[in-house]
């Protein structure tokens, strides 16, 4: 999929900071002009990088112009994997919902901002991961499931809201991954894998592909939509 995004100004953030550089690479390797942002960004390949956690609309508005002055139009918006919290509710406080809260702000803020400028040219796109706490309930994974199933609604919301004045916005859900895959027999001891149909853990591979697709012009009829690639977790009743 090699220049399927030339040129194509991408901005990328996430909270969890592993899966920064597969993002990226993913985007370079597709001819993408990668804005990076976040606090732990060194040893990232990337055009632009704006460093902090950007918490208020002053300071995304401020990130969003410098990527434009330094690299150019924003056509793209990834807001990578949030990492998510499990806590039995015994041990949940008041801090751990706030933090939870203070993430699905900052996702809104992020896609509400950047989309609200694409829009207004006409074109562009926006791709967030969740995980499958989104739809799925998991014990001990109440704070968790907050911020996936509000980043999946707010999906749906901006598509609909968007899609006259072209601008496309879908989400990738994300299974058990992990960041190197290991030898499938030794993942196969693991009671967990013997769950997922395909037997075996995700890795960043198995979703650059889809997450290039998403952003670029060959998925010109696709938004509203959380495509899964969870080895077929989901599709368990």
């Amino acid at each position: 999929m090699a220049g399927i995004l030339s040129g194509k100004v991408s901005v990328v953030r996430s909270d969890d900071a592993r899966w920064l550089r597969p993002i990226c690479g993913a985007l370079l390797g597709a001819g993408a002009k990668v804005a990076l942002v976040g606090e732990n960004v060194s040893g990232v390949e990337r055009h632009a990088s704006i460093s902090g956690p950007c918490g208020d609309e002053e300071s995304v508005r401020d990130a969003l112009s410098e990527i434009e002055a330094d690299v150019g139009r924003i056509g793209a918006l990834v807001n990578g994997p949030v990492r998510p919290l499990f806590r039995s509710a015994s041990r949940v406080v008041d801090e751990d919902v706030v933090r939870a809260q203070a993430s699905s702000a900052s996702a809104h803020r992020w896609m509400r901002l950047a989309g609200t400028a694409m829009a207004a040219r006409g074109a562009g796109s926006i791709v967030s991961f969740v995980t499958g706490l989104a739809r799925r309930g998991v014990a001990e994974a109440s704070v968790g499931s907050m911020t996936q199933a509000s980043i999946e609604a707010m999906t749906r919301s901006f598509a609909l809201e968007w899609a006259a004045a072209g601008v496309r916005v879908n989400a990738i859900g994300l299974g058990w991954f992990e960041m190197e895959g290991r030898p499938i027999e030794e993942q196969r001891s693991e009671r967990l894998v013997r769950y997922i149909p395909l037997r075996r853990r995700g890795i960043p591979d198995d979703v650059a592909s889809l997450l290039v697709y998403l952003l670029s012009d060959e998925s010109g009829y696709v938004t509203g939509q959380t495509v899964y690639v969870d080895g077929g977790a989901m599709s368990h009743a």
